[in-house]
């Protein structure tokens, strides 16, 4: 991405944020600059990626939302079979495991905006459930630990 393509990105939500102003309160204010923040983030964070072929294309979910990556560009890739990026993986993850899928489902809602199902949460964290039970089963994770590592 060049400097001018950012600068026009950005230029492009400049009315809407200028709007905020007339927000009636600050949590109005601020849920709805999130709001546009986070399109604009989508947006510039997609563009960075690289130029997009009309017809070679792949969709991975990140903490940006849903982003559109060229195939030939190794973040392309799925991770560990999702087409899930790595961050928002560990968000997921870390959500997952707090208290039910359900509830994490409505925490990412929260926090991030992106509508993320509970069976996808679900699957993330069962992968990377079974893959620590497996090093746990194995003694490493208490080794490690006992290690002071």
């Amino acid at each position: 991405m060049t400097k001018e393509q950012l600068i026009e990105a950005v230029s492009a939500h400049y009315d809407e944020l200028n709007v905020l102003n007339k927000a009636d309160s600050f949590y109005d204010y601020e849920n709805d600059f999130i709001k546009i923040w986070g399109e604009m983030g989508r947006e510039i964070f997609e563009k960075n990626l690289g130029e997009l072929p009309g017809d070679r294309r792949k969709k991975t979910l990140t903490v940006f939302g849903e982003v559109t990556i060229a195939k030939r560009h190794p973040y392309s890739k799925a991770v560990n079979k999702f087409q899930i990026s790595p961050r928002m993986q560990q968000l997921m993850t870390y959500c997952g495991q707090l208290d039910s899928y359900e509830k994490s489902n409505e925490v990412i809602k929260e926090m991030l905006q992106i509508d993320v199902s509970e069976t996808q949460i679900y699957r993330v964290t069962d992968f990377y459930g079974k893959a620590v039970e497996a090093q746990v089963n194995a003694g490493a994770i208490l080794s490690s630990v006992k290690k002071g590592e």
